[in-house]
């Protein structure tokens, strides 16, 4: 199986509990998405086997085809995302039609505070800022604050979208996400890659990539989809595209690309 480069997005590897969406004393604050909506659901289960090669391993193959976004969440975007974590167990203050959540995020022997604060703009319209600051966010950047990650959703947590920035030193747009919901779990994620450049001078015209979760199939026997369309290291545009279901942990895969057919493997 040839390798490949791919946009896509994150890979903590299992979703989680919208605690945010129940809210408890917050009022009349808006429903805090999920930090789902940054992230893309990976299997939890362990699927090693297939009728082409016994040996194939689809979590290294999804791995592999989340490699850039894992970059970024772990190196570019990890104060954001923690703070955003940790957000949903926090009671948020009101100052006007905006509500903030604080945090402080330790990475190392740095702290960091992130405030994620949510402006109520129509009756059912929220403006979203993931916001960096404090001491060691100065030391490190010379700069009083950033808004690493803004977005916005529906008042009810049902949808929405992020511009997540490639930080402080470059301050340009890395990715456009738009997400779905529904009774706090999410439906969709979708990761739209913006930069012609990543990591070390690799260029690949990733302009129009897109990695897309969803939690629907093709089939009965599957829950769980990830599609993802990529420039292939310059050579043109490939679609590849896994699922699999937690419970039973079938898994397959499709990409003509590297298994020379259009067939599902699994």
């Amino acid at each position: 199986m040839k390798k490949f480069l791919i946009l896509a997005a994150s890979a903590l590897l299992a979703a989680m509990t919208f605690t945010s969406c129940e809210k408890e004393d917050n009022g009349n604050a808006p429903v805090l998405p999920s930090v789902e909506t940054i992230k893309i659901k990976m299997p939890e289960k362990a699927v090693t086997k297939a009728d082409v090669d016994p040996a194939f391993n689809y979590n290294a193959y999804i791995e592999q085809m989340l490699e850039n976004w894992n970059k970024i969440y772990e190196t570019i975007i990890n104060i954001p995302v923690h703070g955003f974590e940790l957000a949903s167990n926090v009671t948020p203050v009101k100052d006007g039609k905006t509500w903030t959540w604080s945090v402080i995020v330790t990475e190392g022997l740095s702290s960091y505070e992130v405030s994620i604060n949510g402006t109520v703009i129509r009756k059912d319209h929220v403006d979203w800022e993931i916001k960096v600051s404090g001491a060691s966010f100065w030391n490190k950047w010379n700069k009083t604050d950033y808004a690493w990650i803004t977005g916005t959703s529906a008042l009810d947590g049902s949808e929405g979208s992020w511009r997540v920035m490639a930080g402080p030193s470059t301050d340009v747009v890395l990715v456009n996400i738009d997400w779905l919901a529904k009774d706090c779990q999410v439906q969709s994620v979708k990761v739209s890659y913006e930069l012609d450049q990543l990591f070390g001078g690799i260029l690949a015209t990733f302009n129009g990539s897109y990695v897309e979760y969803s939690n629907a199939a093709s089939s009965d026997e599957y829950t769980d989809t990830i599609v993802a369309h990529y420039n292939q290291k310059g050579l043109g545009f490939i679609d590849a595209i896994v699922e699999w279901n937690d419970q039973t942990g079938l898994v397959r895969v499709k990409c003509e690309a590297d298994f020379g057919d259009a067939d599902w493997h699994c």
